[in-house]
C-alpha cells in the first residue's frame, strides 16, 4: 500500500511514479521558454507532490543564457555547475543556396576528404528539396538522407541508423538533429541560412568534430547581408552572448492541465489548477484567474459545469482525451498521414496535397488516393515540393537584431536613417516584434503608401521622417491586440493559448514577445541621419531588407 492506503498499480496512476528518485532534464534549453517547457515545470511540481520522497533533478545544456534563472524554474534550491573549456571554431562561407550550388559545395567538401556531412536547414521544405537536388550528383552518390519532424518516427530512426553506419554520406536535417541523437562522428556541419538564434547556431555546429578540439563548420548564404548576420551570430556565440528573448510563462498550459485533470480525476475545480503551479508562478495568479479559465472552457464547450463549482469534460473533450491529443502541448493541427500503399507504413505527414506526386523522406511518391485522413502513395515518379504547416517559430529577438545593427556601426541609443539606391532606409534592429510595431506606427505617422517592407533589421520608406513615431505601452498593447492571432505563432504560445480569457491571453502574449524590453529600449532611441559611408559596411546595411 502507498502512503494514502491505495494499492500501487494501473488503477492508481500516481502510483506508477511514486517511486521515482531521479529526473534528468537533458538539453533543457530546447524546452525552456515554450509551452512544452512550462508544462514540464508544472509536471515536475506535481511529481514532487505525489512522490514518497522528492526526486533529485539534474538539468544539462551546453547553451544556457541565464543558468541561475533556468535552474530556478525547473529545480528546487538548484545549484549551478559551469564546466570550463570549449573547442575552437573554424568557419567558412559558401555562396549559393540552390540545388546546383549545394552540389558544388558538397563536391568541395568531399575533395577535402570529409566523409560525413550534416546539413542543417531552417525549413522542412528545404530538407526535401535540397536532398533531392544533390542525390546522385556528388561523390556521396545515393548516401543522401533527410530528417525532420514531419517524417514518421520509424523513418527518422531508420535515417539515424543508416547515417550512423554509412562510411560516408550527407544528412539534411532541421532542428530535429540539434540534440544529442547518436548519429556517429560528423566531420563537418553546414548551416543553410542563419539559424533561429545563437543557441541554435552553437548547438548545430557542436554536432561536428566531437572527437577533436576544433569544430569545423560552414555557412551557406545567398548574399553579403545574410553572411554578415551569420558572422555577427558567430561572434556573439564565441563571447558567450546568446541574445535570447527573456523567459515568460505561457499560461495556455493551464488549459491543457485542466482538461487532462478533468479526464483523469473525473472533475476539476479552480483550486486544483492553483495547486498545480509552483510557488514562483502562484505569485502572478490567483483563484479568480483559475475560475476565469474554467469559465472560458465551459463557454468554449470543452468543459461542462457540474455540482459544487466543479467542471467535467464535455463529450467533445472526452473524445480528444481518449485519443491522447490533450496530453501534450504539441499542436494538433490537421495534417494527413502519408502512407506507403504496398507496406502500409506511415512515411510522414503533410498538408493536403495539390498535385499528383510529392517528395517525402527523400523519396518521390505518386499519390494514388487522398481522403480526409491519409494520402495513399507509391514510391515512384517525379515529385512536387511538399507542403508543411508551421506550428510557430520565434522571430529574431530584439537583442540579436540590435547586436547586428550595432556591429554595423549604429550607436546603442540610435536608429540610422540613410538613402541607398534611391530608397530611404531606416536601420532599426528592433527585432520581430519591433518590426510589427514600428511599421504600424510609421504608417500612422506618414501614411500607408509611404511605408514599404519591414523586417527585424530595416524598414523601407518613401518619405523621410523627422523623428521616430511615438510609441507607449498603451499604443503597443492596442497594436498587439489588433494583430493578436497573427502574433500567436511568433510568441510560440502553444495550441491551448486561444482558450484563455482575453486578459490572460493578451498579457501572456505581450510578455512572451518581450514587449517590456522593447519599450525600455524604444523610449531611449533617437533617429540619427547618417551618411551610409559612415557605416562599417553600407551595402550590407541596405541589403538586410
Amino acid at each position: 500500500p502507498d502512503r494514502d492506503g491505495a494499492e500501487e498499480g494501473a488503477a492508481d496512476p500516481p502510483g506508477l511514479v511514486r517511486g521515482v528518485r531521479l529526473v534528468v532534464l537533458d538539453e533543457i534549453h530546447v524546452l525552456d521558454g515554450t509551452a512544452r517547457g512550462d508544462q514540464l515545470r508544472l509536471l515536475l511540481h506535481r511529481l514532487d507532490q505525489v512522490c514518497r520522497m522528492r526526486p533529485q533533478k539534474i538539468a544539462a545544456s551546453a547553451t544556457v543564457d541565464d543558468p541561475r534563472g533556468l535552474a530556478a524554474r525547473y529545480l528546487k534550491n538548484g545549484r549551478t555547475v559551469v564546466v570550463p573549456g570549449a573547442r575552437s571554431i573554424k568557419v567558412r562561407r559558401f555562396d549559393g543556396r540552390d540545388g546546383s550550388s549545394m552540389v558544388d559545395h558538397l563536391k568541395k567538401l568531399a575533395d577535402a576528404g570529409l566523409r560525413k556531412i550534416l546539413v542543417f536547414c531552417n525549413a522542412r521544405r528545404d530538407v526535401e528539396v535540397l536532398s533531392q537536388a544533390v542525390e546522385g550528383r556528388t561523390p556521396y552518390r545515393d548516401a543522401i538522407f533527410s530528417h525532420h519532424g514531419s517524417l514518421a518516427r520509424s523513418h527518422r530512426e531508420r535515417t539515424e541508423r543508416q547515417f550512423l553506419n554509412a562510411p560516408m554520406g550527407v544528412c539534411f536535417a532541421t532542428m530535429t538533429l540539434e540534440m544529442g541523437i547518436d548519429i556517429g562522428s560528423v566531420d563537418y556541419v553546414l548551416l543553410v541560412g542563419p539559424p533561429l538564434d545563437v543557441p541554435a547556431l552553437l548547438q548545430r555546429i557542436g554536432r561536428g568534430g566531437r572527437r577533436g578540439d576544433t569544430t569545423r563548420a560552414g555557412y551557406v548564404v545567398d548574399h553579403d547581408a545574410e553572411a554578415f548576420v551569420m558572422e555577427a551570430m558567430f561572434r556573439a556565440g564565441v563571447r558567450g552572448h546568446l541574445l535570447t528573448t527573456p523567459y515568460a510563462f505561457r499560461p495556455g498550459v493551464l488549459v491543457q492541465q485542466a482538461l487532462v485533470h478533468a479526464g483523469s480525476q473525473v472533475r476539476v475545480e479552480a483550486q486544483d489548477l492553483l495547486n498545480m503551479m509552483p510557488p514562483a508562478l502562484r505569485r502572478d495568479y490567483d483563484l479568480d484567474d483559475m475560475r476565469a479559465i474554467l469559465d472560458q472552457l465551459v463557454q468554449g464547450g470543452l468543459l461542462e459545469k457540474a455540482m459544487m463549482g466543479c467542471c467535467v469534460l464535455s463529450s467533445r473533450s472526452e473524445l480528444k482525451y481518449d485519443r491522447g491529443v490533450l496530453h501534450s502541448n504539441i499542436s494538433d493541427d490537421l495534417t494527413l498521414d502519408v502512407v506507403d500503399r504496398i507496406t502500409g507504413d506511415v512515411v510522414g505527414s503533410m498538408d493536403t496535397p495539390d498535385s499528383s506526386s510529392v517528395r517525402l523522406a527523400g523519396q518521390n511518391r505518386d499519390i494514388v488516393r487522398a481522403d480526409a485522413r491519409r494520402v495513399l502513395t507509391d514510391q515512384t515518379g517525379m515529385a512536387s515540393e511538399p507542403k508543411f504547416r508551421s506550428h510557430g517559430i520565434p522571430g529574431v529577438s530584439l537583442r540579436l537584431a540590435r547586436h547586428v545593427v550595432e556591429e554595423l556601426g549604429v550607436a546603442k541609443d540610435s536608429v540610422a536613417l540613410f538613402s541607398s539606391a534611391g530608397r530611404i532606409v531606416l536601420l532599426h534592429g528592433l527585432g520581430a516584434l519591433g518590426a510589427v510595431l514600428l511599421k504600424a506606427a510609421m504608417e500612422k505617422l506618414l501614411g500607408k503608401k509611404s511605408v514599404g517592407s519591414c523586417n527585424a533589421y530595416v524598414l523601407h520608406l518613401a518619405d523621410r521622417p523627422t523623428s521616430l513615431p511615438p510609441l507607449d505601452a498603451a499604443s503597443c498593447r492596442n497594436m498587439i491586440a489588433a494583430r493578436e492571432k497573427s502574433l500567436w505563432r511568433l510568441g510560440v504560445m502553444g495550441p491551448f493559448h486561444r482558450w484563455l480569457p482575453e486578459n490572460l491571453r493578451l498579457e501572456s502574449l505581450e510578455k512572451a514577445l518581450g514587449l517590456e524590453d522593447f519599450l525600455g529600449l524604444y523610449q531611449e532611441l533617437r533617429l540619427e541621419e547618417m551618411d551610409p559611408q559612415s557605416l562599417r559596411q553600407p551595402d550590407i546595411a541596405a541589403g538586410l531588407g
